[in-house]
């Protein structure tokens, strides 16, 4: 793997939400209304086989039915779907995939079995994974809110903080 593929997580052109979704109250609509309000200046590509628009935007079954690639998928789907998802990912050469999903390891054997599947496949695919059962990931600098916290933090005060080292 390669910074290439940082690159292409932190700084995503193309950003797939697996399991997007307008339902009030839920984290797959918190992570597409971040996207959207947050001002992401990239392509937002939802994906959801239940809907054929999400937040005015033509919605896609799966991964696999994107017609273009995609940089980044942040998967909000039950933990026992995600291992097929990062296959998809896989394939579609998604640079990384951020798993929000929970029901892993800390519910028991089966849990743990299907997190390590989903490293195993994303470890051969070259697919870097954040997750699973994570907030997600914020960049403001970029306007990436790619999680589920409420509102976008104002970092620009931030932005020369270096741990004492000028670059």
């Amino acid at each position: 793997m390669s910074q290439y593929n940082l690159d292409r997580i932190f700084q995503p052109r193309r950003v797939a939400v697996v399991g997007a979704s307008e339902s009030t109250g839920s984290i797959e609509n918190a992570l597409m209304k971040n996207l959207i309000e947050g001002g992401f200046q990239g392509k937002l590509l939802p994906v959801n086989p239940n809907y054929d628009t999400v937040h005015g935007m033509s919605a896609v079954g799966s991964i696999s039915a994107l017609e273009e690639g995609v940089d980044l998928a942040v998967i909000a789907t039950p933990i026992v779907s995600v291992p097929d998802i990062v296959q998809q990912c896989v394939e579609k050469k998604a640079a990384g995939a951020i798993v929000i999903s929970a029901g892993g390891k800390k519910v028991g054997e089966k849990g743990r079995e299907i997190e390590a599947q989903i490293h195993a496949m994303a470890y051969a695919g070259g697919l870097r994974i954040v997750g699973p059962n994570c907030l997600g990931i914020i960049r403001p600098n970029v306007n990436l809110n790619a999680s589920f916290a409420s509102e976008m933090l104002d970092m620009t005060g931030f932005a020369d903080m270096d741990g004492g080292h000028s670059t």
